[in-house]
């Protein structure tokens, strides 16, 4: 049964419970209320490949089955990594997903493979403490949910196969590319860590709060510069004469910049950044936890334009 299929079977849980057998019924009720877990995901995923003598599911149950845990799974790494005080590692993972290889042979452990979407797998694969973060991650979330703790492979996943008008599209952002001075210094210091930055709408972004910052702005319609690099060359050294803010926004008129922290304790780095600007007469300048940026981007824009109000004419 493919992976589609076994969607579609999904999308109609009503119908499919009115197929299922009283028994598969019963099985299903008790595990959505967790009870037995174990024994039923060893019963349920290994009675196809086995052949242990009746199958719990139909093939049509068992692939909406397997194909619900894996979301449940996914969510749940997602969710955990964020509690955690990961979030790039979170954001990473969001638009990817979470395939588990059941076992066919008693003993051997399952396999869950936890598939990272392009735009995340550099950032992965360039760091092994976050290979490793991911992998402990998984282990805690299947914990008492498989049989046994199971071996993680982390690949990347594959994109929908192309329409027609793809190699078209991917030649005109070919010839039309050109280079850009966004993000110029957050590429300097990503490459000197080596970490890559990330990417939304085209447009490069230090982390994933910083993204969601910029789809809240966007949904609000508000003009913004993301990362903008600013110079006033006055020592002609260009890394004292260039500063790079995360966002410079403009609201009826007034300008402000709404900064990203991640660090504690870089206030005398930060205050020397804000006085440059602030010399320029740059007065709004507010700066926000990079977890509550990403937790409540809505939240932070609320507060920041009611402080840049006092800055209109």
């Amino acid at each position: 049964m493919g992976r589609a299929a076994g969607r579609r079977v999904a999308q109609m849980p009503n119908q499919a419970l009115q197929r299922t057998p009283a028994c598969s019924v019963a099985r299903l009720r008790s595990l959505s209320l967790g009870a037995g877990a174990a024994e039923l995901e060893r019963s349920a995923a290994r009675s196809r490949y086995d052949g242990m003598g009746g199958s719990v599911f139909d093939n049509d149950e068992q692939a909406a089955w397997e194909w619900q845990r894996n979301c449940q799974i996914h969510r749940t790494l997602v969710e955990f990594l964020l509690q955690s005080r990961q979030p790039e590692v979170a954001a990473a993972l969001l638009e990817g997903a979470v395939e588990v290889a059941y076992s066919r042979r008693v003993g051997k452990p399952d396999l869950v493979h936890v598939e990272i979407p392009p735009a995340g797998y550099p950032l992965v694969a360039a760091s092994e403490e976050i290979q490793q973060t991911i992998r402990v991650a998984v282990r805690e979330v299947v914990k008492g949910n498989l049989s046994a703790e199971p071996e993680v492979n982390l690949r990347m996943k594959l994109l929908p196969a192309p329409d027609n008008a793809w190699p078209e599209e991917m030649k005109s952002l070919i010839t039309q590319y050109k280079g850009t001075n966004q993000a110029l210094v957050s590429e300097l210091m990503a490459a000197r860590q080596g970490r890559p930055v990330h990417t939304w709408n085209e447009l490069k972004y230090a982390s994933a709060s910083e993204i969601r910052i910029a789809q809240e702005l966007e949904r609000r319609r508000v003009l913004f510069f993301p990362l903008a690099v600013a110079v006033r060359a006055e020592t002609g050294k260009n890394w004292q004469d260039h500063r790079e803010v995360d966002f410079l926004v403009c609201h009826n008129g007034a300008w402000g910049v709404l900064e990203v922290s991640y660090h504690p304790d870089r206030y005398e780095q930060d205050a020397e950044k804000d006085v440059w600007f602030k010399r320029s007469g740059l007065l709004c300048i507010q700066h926000y936890t990079a977890e509550r940026c990403y937790k409540e981007p809505a939240k932070v824009l609320d507060e920041f334009f009611l402080i840049l109000k006092q800055y209109e004419r």
